[in-house]
């Protein structure tokens, strides 16, 4: 062997090296790459699964504080409705010897001149 092929030979060997320690180094920077994304990975579903559960908890609470306000107002809505008809009813009561009255004019036929007499009596002082 010459000095020249010598040389050749230290040359590739060191490109050899050269390129097997870049191959490893490859090879440690994808396995780096693969747990930053496994890590990532879980990061990102634990911080999924935490907003989800927030969020369910948030509707919740919406639908919680709606149903609320729901039957608040239905409770005024009906206190409000017995109120009135609790008007009507003592309205009624009020009104109700004028209606009878009414009601028996409109049913029985009056008397005859007794019942004319009567009414005009009535009214005299």
């Amino acid at each position: 062997m010459t000095k020249s092929d010598t040389k050749e030979v230290s040359a590739l060997e060191a490109v050899a090296r050269h390129e097997q320690d870049l191959k490893a180094r490859l090879a440690e920077a994808e396995q780096q790459a693969q747990c930053i994304l496994t890590t990532a990975r879980a990061e990102a579903a634990a911080r999924l699964e935490e907003d989800e559960q927030r969020l369910a908890e948030e509707l919740a609470q919406i639908r919680a504080d709606a149903e609320a306000r729901c039957e608040a107002e239905s409770r005024d809505v009906q206190q409000a409705c017995d109120e009135r008809l609790e008007r009507l009813r003592a309205s009624s009561f009020r009104h109700a010897g004028d209606i009878i009255t009414e009601v028996v004019d409109l049913v029985l036929p009056p008397l005859p001149d007794k019942g004319r007499a009567m009414k005009g009596r009535e009214s005299a002082p």
